[in-house]
């Protein structure tokens, strides 16, 4: 089984996600520099989130938990808002949890061609914070799919398409069970979007969150306290 981060971003890039039980979370990003290290997911916050279920409305604006409360969340990418997505995000649910988190691995030699250009083509208002910028779907260089209906919104036909495409493939996706407490995973965000189920069942649910980006970690940063932060 897999033991460290650099083994587990390997199986990623081959398999899309990779898992772990023998080693924990905390151990795991305080070993990823200098190569890869961890990124906020929200400006001038923390580079670990506590994620826990959050009502719609006392959920932060443009979350998905602002769409969809303890519901199920539609298939997205994380840090969609950032102009340069984590490449990889680390997953545990230190207690353990029966609310699966569902995945899906896009390839584009998998798909016909009308999907695939509509990615590539067409353009979503990308919101965060108080500014917004335009992006495609799918970018080849680097190579990125980026997609969160919670920031993103068509602004043409193609990439309204291109929405309803990757809306609808959560009925191809796989089931992740968090029935091991403290499990890892660890998704490849340039070209898997996930999801978590539904948690009216589990609203005290907890996950462990961070964005890996690859290259030299900045002298400066550090990581702090996983403090609760608003799905």
């Amino acid at each position: 089984m897999a033991n460290d981060l650099i083994t587990l971003i390997r199986l990623a890039q081959q398999n899309g996600w990779a898992t772990t039980d023998a080693v924990s979370f905390d151990v795991l990003l305080r070993h990823a520099k200098p190569t890869l290290w961890p990124v906020s997911n929200r400006d001038s916050g923390p580079v670990v989130d506590l994620l826990r279920p959050t009502d719609a409305d006392e959920a932060h604006q443009r979350s998905l938990s602002a769409l969809v409360g303890l519901g199920e969340q539609p298939l997205h990418t994380d840090g969609a808002h950032h102009v340069a997505p984590p490449d990889y995000i680390v997953l545990s649910c230190p207690q353990g949890s029966g609310v699966p988190t569902f995945l899906w691995r896009f390839r584009s030699h998998d798909s016909d061609n009308r999907p695939v250009e509509d990615l590539r083509n067409g353009l979503f208002t990308v919101r965060a914070g108080n500014s917004c910028f335009l992006a495609p779907s799918l970018t080849i260089t680097p190579a990125q799919l980026r997609y969160d209906p919670g920031c993103m919104s068509p602004a043409d036909g193609r990439a309204s398409r291109a929405s309803e495409y990757l809306n609808s493939r959560r009925a191809e996706s796989i089931p992740f069970q968090w029935d091991t407490p403290g499990r890892v995973l660890v998704i490849d965000n340039s070209n898997v979007l996930h999801c978590r189920g539904d948690t009216s069942g589990e609203p005290g649910r907890e996950m462990l969150r961070a964005g890996l980006k690859v290259g030299r970690m900045p002298k400066a940063l550090r990581l702090q306290p996983a403090p609760v932060v608003r799905a």
